[in-house]
């Protein structure tokens, strides 16, 4: 059975300690430190360092996060099978946190193979790590629900999810460049140690979660059928447009992303300053987090999340209008990093108030499930990106460590604006159908109540 459940109303007083807040932090940055690492740099490791052959680095990438997305679900029925045995999802981390650490590593280890066994290798390692990565991640994610009912304790909680993993950005763009700096005349073991030594620092990060978060909910399910839970997390439409939202969002910060290193690097001729390229944008996404918990009690939901995505769309513009006047194209670039803050939030906290609804409604625990299924939104979004920009780079001639072409210079940049702007425009347009199109009045009432 289901302990009672509080009301979820906004109350401007904290039911969660500093301590439980930081403890679900940490599991965030532990697995943000590869995440963000191989977002990164990932794409340009393979193709320029250890040297994938060049016809088939977009097809292996494409792939595998492809393969990666699909597992999800499957991943989410063990996550489950573990939390009936155990009364508990935090216990995943002190159970995967190892391996998990391992594997990244390994993702930048360059054994010396021929080109048939380096793909090998690399999907491999890509795919274990994968599976890894989406057991801890979801963990963290299904774990929000029964740490708190407090709306406003969620909005906390997710705000400090995304602190710690913002933070975890600004650490690799501290620490990156100046160790890869220093190993400039052997840059694969550079890359080697920068990631080994972010896998070691996550493990105790995750001890620390597990021993500290308290789930203050347990939810007894006696039986466990993925397809009932998945057909029970679609019951409500909302959620399917949570997850289109959340799938156009990651796609367009995915297109940027990948292509932030080589629209500085071949483009506009600014390598040098990409770190404080990452930083402008991050640091700007970390002081959100500390506003948006207040944002969101005054301000309507569907206008802070319409506005996440439009106003990531003007941030584009002004970066693309002043590309030549660097300190613009910064701010332009911290306008991003403000606004594209806030639909992460909101979807959080709004698929934590569904897991309520269903359990309440329905009698089944979807958290794991619809937690798992946002992270497949994600991958699909990185799937599309980083199969489709390094397609396109081939296909214009793209030749690495050397000067480009007009061609593949223009296809970067619209790779860069264009592709970026075009799925956050679609993410504006399915957050605009999430509160005017729904047919169940009376769940959005409740949810612009939260």
């Amino acid at each position: 059975m289901c302990k009672p459940m509080r009301q979820l109303k906004v109350k401007m007083r904290s039911d969660i300690t500093l301590k439980e807040q930081i403890a679900y932090g940490l599991s965030e940055m532990g697995t943000n430190f590869s995440l963000n690492f191989n977002s990164y740099f990932q794409l340009f490791f393979f193709t320029d360092i250890f040297r994938l052959p060049t016809f088939i680095t977009p097809i292996f990438m494409f792939i595998f996060r492809i393969f990666d997305a699909i597992d999800d679900q499957f991943i989410a029925f063990i996550l489950n099978r573990i939390y009936i045995k155990n009364k508990q999802y935090r216990i995943n981390f002190l159970i995967f946190c190892v391996p998990f650490a391992l594997f990244s590593s390994l993702m930048y280890f360059t054994p010396n193979l021929n080109a048939t066994l380096k793909i090998f290798y690399a999907f491999s390692v890509c795919l274990i790590w994968e599976i890894l990565y989406t057991i801890l991640n979801t963990t963290t994610g299904a774990l929000l629900p029964f740490i708190t009912k407090n709306a406003y304790d969620r909005a906390k909680i997710v705000s400090t999810r995304i602190f710690f993993a913002i933070l975890s950005i600004i650490i690799i763009s501290i620490f990156t460049s100046p160790v890869i700096s220093y190993f400039k005349s052997d840059p694969q073991m550079g890359y080697f140690i920068i990631a080994s030594f972010f896998s070691i620092i996550s493990v105790p990060m995750f001890i620390f979660a597990s021993k500290n978060i308290k789930e203050q909910y347990f939810y007894a399910q006696k039986e466990y059928k993925i397809g009932i839970t998945i057909k029970s997390m679609f019951y409500y439409k909302e959620i399917a447009l949570l997850i289109l939202i959340y799938l156009t969002f990651w796609t367009g910060c995915a297109f940027k992303d990948s292509m932030s290193i080589y629209y500085l690097t071949y483009v506009i001729d600014k390598a040098n300053y990409l770190n404080i390229f990452i930083f402008s944008s991050i640091s700007a996404s970390l002081l959100m987090q500390f506003i948006i918990p207040s944002l969101i009690s005054i301000v309507k939901k569907e206008i802070c999340i319409i506005a996440g995505s439009f106003f990531s769309i003007i941030s584009l513009m002004i970066m693309f209008l002043f590309k030549n006047v660097f300190p613009l194209f910064i701010f332009g670039n911290i306008l991003y990093g403000i606004f594209s803050s806030l639909p992460a939030n909101l979807i959080y906290i709004l698929s934590s108030y569904y897991v309520d609804v269903v359990i309440e409604e329905m009698k089944i625990n979807i958290s794991a499930q619809l937690f798992a299924t946002l992270s497949f939104a994600a991958k699909i979004g990185m799937a599309i990106a980083t199969g489709i920009c390094p397609i396109v780079m081939q296909i214009s001639g793209y030749i690495p460590n050397q000067p480009q072409s007009t061609i593949v210079m223009n296809n970067i940049s619209s790779l860069f604006f264009i592709a970026t702007g075009s799925m956050m425009f679609i993410s504006s347009i399915f957050s605009y159908i999430y509160f005017i199109k729904v047919k169940d009045k009376s769940i959005k009432k409740n949810l612009l109540n939260i």
